[in-house]
């Protein structure tokens, strides 16, 4: 090249400035590179974590039904339901009686 940098149909003459350039040019691209090899090591990682999570979510949502959350598996569906109830009315008195309290006040 003879101290000149060709692009296309045009030449130009290398400086000192020019070189300073280069240098900057090539240490950003090593930051860059270093950058990408980060960003590639942390998608291999979060695409391995999702291979060996995703069939334990299968599992997880293929076990959640009615009969674990009510628990009718163990007979328990009558005494949750009666529990339930008997918090659904102590609760409701509970605001009523503060909605009460608030207007006598």
């Amino acid at each position: 090249m003879n101290g000149y940098v060709g692009v296309t149909d045009h030449a130009f003459a290398a400086t000192t400035n020019d070189s300073l350039n280069i240098s900057t040019l090539s240490t950003n691209a090593t930051d860059s590179t270093n950058q990408m090899s980060l960003i590639g090591i942390l998608d291999l990682v979060l695409k391995v974590i999702y291979i060996l999570l995703w069939p334990l979510l299968v599992v997880a949502g293929l076990a959640m039904d009615n009969t674990l959350v009510y628990g009718s598996f163990f007979h328990l569906d009558a005494p949750l339901w009666k529990f339930w109830n008997m918090m659904k009315n102590f609760a409701n008195f509970t605001l009523g009686f503060i909605v009460l309290f608030a207007i006598i006040k």
